[in-house]
């Protein structure tokens, strides 16, 4: 406005060059504040990122064993991976500059507002429908992005239980019937997609459909104010370019809220998941087993894997079990396929607790011995061993660098 109604106007060549210095002063001040507001967002977006990945692993890994019986392995890897991506996203692309865009936004009404009270009202008018058109999308996206986390995770799942099985599924000839099941779990994420993508194709045309109409109306009444002579044709001009620069945030908070609603229904997932409460811990007083012994008692013991489903004796898969091995003492549990001798182990090394009687290691009540300290002290050779990426000297040490490599070897003979 005053380069045009100044500088232009009156042929003031050295204000203009002043004004031309400044706006390029300006250009290199605007660069490196971009550059230190993208570096440190993402910055704090990746260290914010890393620890949360960090405190969800740490987490899973002190959850009891029922909760992975319940919940399949390729739910809990995307949780881990791709929720948490979408909060990286989030982090990085969306809040921290929605907040920049909130103060641009602020900032540009001031000014507006000092310019011309009245075109500023203009402009403003179709903020109500801006706010309505956002209130109508956020009702019908959550929803929909909801659902595609929630069939990514399906996904995953029958993606990871094929890969793991996928000797049983070849010896069995399941590759074609296994193949429309995914294409079932395949098309039905891709119309969840295809559901959110339709909210979001009204949405960002919508929003600049306001945003222009807004413009044409700053035109209408700012181009009778200047013929009425009530304004100067600078004052037009420079309030529409506050104008183009008000609205052009909210046009880009209109693609920042795609990614901040898919971020919103990641972060549900992933709270939800460090909110599950571990069913097996310490008690709060525990009582030293040094040093171990290996006495073993079961007294009365009753237990089912789905406590809830019990409502009869005859509903436990361990009914009334005692017995009492002495330390050094060697027995085998002989049994049918599904009669309870590796639940009786994982009952011994506290993956599960009891629902009635009690089990006691060297006198003590289980629950009241440090768990560290009572894995520590258990061997479990396991019917189908799982080996972890590495090589055998790792798996066989499972990271404990204490044990020397003769050790491992004499082990492995």
């Amino acid at each position: 406005m005053v380069i045009i109604d100044t500088a232009i106007a009156k042929h003031d060549f050295g204000a203009l060059n002043y004004f031309a210095a400044l706006f390029v002063a300006l250009l290199v001040c605007e660069f490196l504040f971009q550059y230190a507001v993208i570096y440190l967002t993402q910055l704090t977006g990746q260290r914010i990122i890393f620890d949360l990945r960090m405190k969800l692993y740490a987490h899973l890994e002190k959850l009891h064993l029922q909760f992975f019986d319940r919940n399949p392995v390729g739910r809990l890897i995307t949780r881990v991976t791709s929720d948490i991506e979408s909060l990286n996203d989030m982090f990085t692309s969306g809040l921290v500059y929605l907040f920049g865009d909130l103060f641009l936004l602020i900032g540009i009404i001031v000014f507006m507002f000092i310019l011309d009270m009245k075109l500023t009202l203009v402009a403003l008018a179709v903020l109500p429908v801006i706010f309505y058109i956002s209130m109508v999308f956020k009702k019908y996206v959550r929803i929909t992005y909801r659902e595609v986390r929630l069939k990514i995770s399906a996904l995953n799942s029958y993606l990871q239980e094929n890969i793991t099985g996928v000797s049983t599924v070849q010896i069995f000839n399941r590759e074609r019937k296994n193949f429309e099941h995914f294409d079932a779990f395949n098309r039905s994420l891709t119309d969840s997609h295809i559901a959110s993508i339709f909210h979001y194709a009204w949405f960002f045309p919508a929003i600049n459909l306001a945003s222009s109409v807004a413009i044409a109306l700053i035109l209408w009444y700012g181009g009778g104010e200047v013929v009425r002579e009530s304004i100067t044709l600078g004052t037009l001009i420079a309030f529409i370019q506050y104008a183009l620069l008000f609205f052009r945030p909210i046009q880009d908070l209109s693609d920042k809220y795609n990614i901040l609603q898919t971020a919103m229904a990641s972060s549900e997932r992933v709270f939800k998941l460090l909110d599950t409460e571990n069913a097996i811990s310490n008690a709060k007083q525990v009582q030293p087993i040094e040093p171990f012994r290996g006495q073993v008692e079961f007294k009365n013991v009753f237990f089912s894997y789905n406590p809830k489903d019990v409502k009869t004796d005859e509903d436990f898969i361990l009914k009334d079990i005692s017995l009492s091995v002495e330390p050094g003492q060697s027995i085998a549990l002989v049994g049918a396929t599904g009669s309870g001798k590796s639940t009786i182990v994982n009952l011994l090394s506290r993956f599960y607790e009891i629902q009635r009687g009690s089990i006691l290691i060297d006198r003590k009540e289980i629950q009241q011995i440090d768990q560290y300290t009572l894995r520590k002290n258990m061997a479990v050779v396991l019917q189908d061993v799982f080996l972890f990426s590495g090589n055998i000297l790792d798996n066989i040490r499972l990271g404990d660098t204490s044990i020397s490599e003769n050790a491992v070897i004499d082990a492995a003979r």
